[in-house]
């Protein structure tokens, strides 16, 4: 980012391991064109988006050129059922973690204060490429922006569970789906599979009522460097840099 842009690229950590919050405010926004929200809290923590920082990140996005990326982890074992969290386990295949993890209330929580909850369901296994790499995305590129965000990239990552990136039916109107990554066809059976699903949604432009500004939801670990589509994620990175500039 810094190449691509001659600036130095702020980071904050806002929970540490003790007080203070370093909360989202219009200070901290006030000099900002694109802010990344990565969000791998588990929702047992009960990390969520005070009113004072949606009201500041509405702010943020009042003016044209700003740019937020929302990025929740996954939530896996969301159903109550022994059964369905199992058959999920058995489809990601990664026995590090337990049937029911739940990662990126944080970023759910500003998606709800800006009107747009979208939910980061599941833990789906991706496809993978002839040469061991990501398979290729499904791209939109007749949506706005699809081309500038996703100009150069081919791939997301191949981390084992990825989120679908789901929309409750009464808000879809708000959200155009830029990119879809498949699912591993030789991973065993998941729910969202056994519905006839082969794609996850993987990249969403959200639309918040009054707002300018552009607001992007992807994975947490979409920029992660371990999980390859290493030539796709740095294209991401600059295009985000030098959007929509």
């Amino acid at each position: 980012m810094k190449e691509a842009t001659g600036n130095e690229v702020a980071i904050f950590q806002r929970q540490t391991g003790a007080p203070p919050l370093q909360f989202l405010d219009d200070d901290l926004l006030r000099e900002l064109d694109t802010l990344v929200i990565v969000s791998l809290d588990h929702f047992r923590t009960e990390q969520s988006a005070a009113a004072d920082e949606v009201e500041a990140i509405r702010m943020f996005l009042g003016q044209e050129g700003r740019c937020l990326v929302v990025c929740p982890h996954h939530d896996i074992g969301m159903d109550e059922s022994l059964q369905s969290q199992q058959l999920e386990h058995i489809h990601h295949g990664d026995n590090t973690i337990p049937g029911r993890q739940k990662i990126g209330g944080f970023a759910r929580s500003i998606l709800a204060g800006l009107g747009v909850p979208v939910q980061n369901r599941f833990g789906l296994n991706p496809s993978r490429a002839p040469n061991g790499g990501p398979a290729p995305l499904i791209v939109n590129f007749d949506l706005p922006f699809a081309e500038a965000i996703l100009r150069g990239v081919t791939t997301f990552n191949l981390h084992p569970h990825l989120p679908h990136l789901s929309v409750p039916p009464e808000y879809a109107s708000h959200v155009d789906v830029l990119a879809r990554q498949p699912i591993n066809p030789l991973a065993p059976r998941h729910p969202f599979t056994d519905a006839g699903n082969r794609y996850f949604d993987a990249l969403l432009r959200v639309r918040p009522d009054g707002v300018s500004g552009t607001v992007l939801v992807c994975d947490a670990t979409l920029w992660s460097s371990a999980f390859g589509g290493l030539e796709s994620l740095r294209s991401f990175w600059i295009n985000l840099a030098l959007f929509p500039h």
